[in-house]
């Protein structure tokens, strides 16, 4: 066989193996998702856009008027919802609505918004709370209601591997009143993705099996 042929089809072998270990290694995993129409709704949720939305406490039972089209869930009903483990939300939770979602990180991915927290009618006595929980059983507080809106930034960085994120709002001691949290510009950015230990594996074998074969060719 001719000498530079063979060279060449080597190369390209190489090339054919590791562009599939890094297929391989990247369809694996379920990237995070900056469209917050792809993420778990439960409860009163309106999605606006792929970075803004509205979560309210709202429910139709109490006669109040949602502003999507569910209700807000007991808490019973909610943390199943959003795949929190049972009992991560407060104690004097009644109900609330909120987003979810569980990703696969291929990298270290940072996930941000800014948030907006108002109440119809302010009543010292039943402070709503707008949280968020991450991998499912750690709960963060946001803000709880005032008499004007509160507004914040949320961020957090996830290293590489199985994550979730959810966050939404909370009826604390009763449902008579509605508040609102309102997300916007939400973001999602990764580091550069570096293959798995597990892909490089893949790849120095296809290496080493093509060293091999050249080895015996010229033998």
């Amino acid at each position: 066989m001719n000498p530079t042929r063979n060279t060449t089809m080597i190369k390209h072998l190489l090339l054919g193996t590791l562009a599939a270990s890094l297929w391989a290694g990247h369809a694996a995993a379920a990237p995070v998702t900056a469209n917050l129409a792809q993420w778990t709704q439960a409860g009163d949720v309106t999605v606006a856009s792929g970075t803004s939305a509205r979560i309210t406490t709202a429910a139709a039972e109490s006669g109040e008027q949602p502003s999507g089209a569910s209700s807000a869930l007991l808490f019973y009903e909610l943390e199943p919802a959003l795949k929190l483990a049972g009992g991560v939300l407060p104690a004097d939770t009644i109900e609330g609505s909120g987003l979810q979602l569980s990703f696969s990180a291929l990298a270290s991915t940072t996930i941000s918004f800014a948030w907006s927290l108002s109440t119809a009618l302010f009543d010292a006595d039943y402070i709503d709370r707008a949280f968020v929980v991450i991998d499912g059983s750690l709960f963060e507080s946001l803000a709880d209601v005032a008499l004007t809106a509160v507004n914040g930034q949320f961020s957090h960085t996830f290293g590489a591997g199985d994550h979730s994120l959810a966050f939404g709002i909370l009826d604390v001691n009763s449902t008579d009143l509605v508040s609102t949290l309102d997300i916007s510009g939400f973001n999602v950015s990764s580091a550069a993705e570096v293959p798995e230990p597990g892909t490089w594996a893949l790849v120095m074998a296809g290496i080493a099996g093509l060293a091999g074969a050249t080895r015996r060719r010229r033998a």
